[in-house]
């Protein structure tokens, strides 16, 4: 697979609840990795967005937080098969676990969980000082979570829409994806 982030589905042992390409791509771009930096994905999911990260800088390191045990294994295997097997895994629940994880990083993408309060409250303290927190949302509730913790930290918020091609009988059209937003603040 190339190195460039945004691979294609296809690519992970997955149950459906993945950042989609297009929208890692622009994950991956927002959470700009620099060598050396600590990355948290919380709510791993895949660990599409972990696994892609250390791809994009194998010197730096990423920890995948997963409260769910079949998702833990996709990770697992996800990161043996892609080639990152140095991805660290945390099994248990956000953000009871940060307390079994040394260090703050530098960068933290939530990308389920946004409207759990004390999750995002976590995280942000977790953070180092010009860290970045990156968090996506589709569901109504936890894009108006963005828009509160937009007015709470700064940041922007993007919205993707994006729509891909799909058969129908001979011809094709395009169908649209989940719209989805995305905070990106920068701790100060």
């Amino acid at each position: 697979w190339s190195r460039a982030p945004g691979l294609p589905e296809a690519a992970f042992q997955h149950d459906n609840m993945i950042t989609k390409r297009e929208v890692r791509a622009a994950t991956l771009a927002a959470l700009s990795p620099l060598p050396g930096e600590t990355l948290w994905d919380i709510g791993a999911g895949s660990g599409a967005i972990a696994i892609e990260w250390l791809r994009l800088v194998p010197s730096a390191r990423a920890i995948a937080i997963e409260s769910k045990k079949t998702r833990f294994n996709f990770i697992r295997a996800n990161a043996r098969n892609l080639g990152v097997p140095n991805l660290e895994i945390v099994a248990g629940r956000a953000p009871d676990v940060f307390k079994k994880i040394q260090g703050n990083p530098n960068s933290i993408f939530v990308g389920g969980g946004v409207s759990d309060i004390n999750l995002m409250l976590a995280c942000w303290n977790r953070l180092q000082l010009h860290g970045k927190l990156v968090a996506n949302a589709v569901t109504l509730q936890t894009q108006e979570a963005l828009l509160k913790l937009r007015e709470k930290w700064g940041g922007k918020i993007t919205k993707f829409s994006i729509a891909r091609e799909s058969p129908i009988g001979r011809f094709s059209s395009l169908q649209p994806l989940m719209e989805v937003w995305q905070l990106r603040a920068e701790k100060k």
